[in-house]
């Protein structure tokens, strides 16, 4: 039996559970294979699947920054010793691993989320201690431009057994810090595991406001949308916040005044929440999702639409899997690497471009060039998916 040890698994946000229970999925294939999870949450919400698949659930994140001297006397006492529950669990959760897995997502190794960072780097540390490989599973990273913080970042980063990125701009980065390191650029993991199509449409059949709204409607764009303020890039920018508020709010009642429905799709659920945001925009052709349903539902609600434009990264990539026409818009590394790597850039903005002018321009442009970029995305497909099991496999060859 493996033993994997999965931790830095964000959830109460359908991007990341994507990512997350797309590998969890795959790696279960293996019947061999016995998962152990670690939230990075306060509260679990939406587990209960995972508990049914036979995954052990950690309902702890130690060591959190103020588990510093604790960390430091495990680190030193290579486990023995340990002064709290939290931080007992932990250490029996690595030592009964056969490999620690940094689960995919943003990029939490690097300046952006600078003031969260360090648990990150302890856990690996730590399994570092204990003799315990750990793999790093296609998440985005970096940049490093704190140097202060660099040479903690060196020691762990290239003490993993491989390190896999989701997109490019990453890479670079990662290059930069370790020279040479060996880094294999992948894809996001979301791309790996098809939907159930037959049980989604039935959920959909009986979600019967949706269902009605879908059907009342021949054009729809999907959108999701969020004002950043919980991004360190943008706290307390109520100058973007405003822009993305009144961008939106034009492009909204453009879609509408030609013909288009609109669906948005919340992304975040449980410990926070953007239904009552997107709630804003909801007029009588703009409806908002219940925020209870899961990523593989939103990505078969997607395939419903003409096309989606959309903040958030995962929805594009889901629409990008369902091979449904989208426009992003980019406000870290991770979008504009990913429209990088499928050569659509001319369908992304950038945060600092946003205007209800532009917005409607790239949707105008969009809808003209409609047919060709289906085909794109149609041709790509079957790629972006080998490309996303690609790390996967090689998660496998280490075991």
């Amino acid at each position: 039996m493996n033993n994997i040890f999965l931790i830095h698994a964000h959830w109460n946000n359908r991007g990341d559970e994507a990512a997350n229970r797309a590998l969890i999925d795959e790696l279960l294939v293996d019947k061999n294979n016995h998962i152990s999870l670690q939230i990075n949450s306060n509260k679990l919400y939406e587990i209960e699947n995972l508990e049914k698949q036979g995954v052990d659930v950690l309902h702890n994140r130690f060591p959190k920054m103020r588990d510093t001297f604790e960390v430091a006397l495990i680190y030193l006492s290579k486990g023995k010793i340990c002064l709290t529950e939290q931080g007992k669990t932990f250490v029996h959760m690595l030592q009964a691993s056969d490999i620690v897995v940094h689960a995919p997502g943003g990029p939490s190794i690097g300046d952006i989320y600078l003031n969260a960072e360090i648990p990150y780097l302890y856990r690996l540390l730590l399994a570092k201690r204990l003799g315990k490989p750990y793999f790093i599973y296609a998440p985005s990273m970096g940049p490093f431009n704190k140097k202060f913080r660099n040479i903690f970042r060196k020691y762990v980063l290239k003490n993993a057994c491989a390190i896999t990125l989701r997109e490019a701009i990453s890479a670079s980065y990662l290059k930069l810090l370790l020279p040479d390191i060996s880094a294999e650029v992948t894809l996001d993991s979301a791309f790996q595991h098809p939907i159930n199509i037959e049980k989604n449409a039935s959920i959909l059949e009986d979600y019967d406001d949706l269902s009605d709204f879908i059907n009342n409607h021949d054009r729809l764009v999907g959108i999701t949308i969020t004002d950043l303020q919980w991004n360190p890039l943008y706290a307390g920018n109520f100058s973007i916040k405003n822009n993305i508020y009144e961008s939106f709010k034009e492009f909204v009642e453009y879609l509408n005044a030609n013909g288009y429905g609109v669906v948005f799709i919340p992304q975040l659920f449980g410990a926070a929440h953007d239904y009552d945001y997107m709630a804003q925009f909801s007029n009588k052709h703009a409806f908002v999702m219940d925020d209870i349903y899961d990523c593989y539902f939103q990505q078969y609600v997607i395939s419903k639409m003409t096309a989606v434009v959309g903040m958030r990264y995962h929805s594009n990539i889901f629409s990008c899997k369902m091979k449904t026409p989208f426009i992003s818009v980019s406000y870290e590394q991770k979008m504009k690497g990913f429209m990088e790597k499928i050569e659509c850039t001319d369908y992304c903005i950038e945060i600092k471009d946003l205007t209800p002018n532009i917005l409607i321009s790239k949707f105008n442009y969009m809808i003209s060039h409609y047919d060709e970029y289906k085909e794109v995305l149609n041709k790509l497909n079957s790629k972006l998916i080998g490309e996303s099991k690609r790390t996967t496999e090689i998660l496998r060859s280490k075991l």
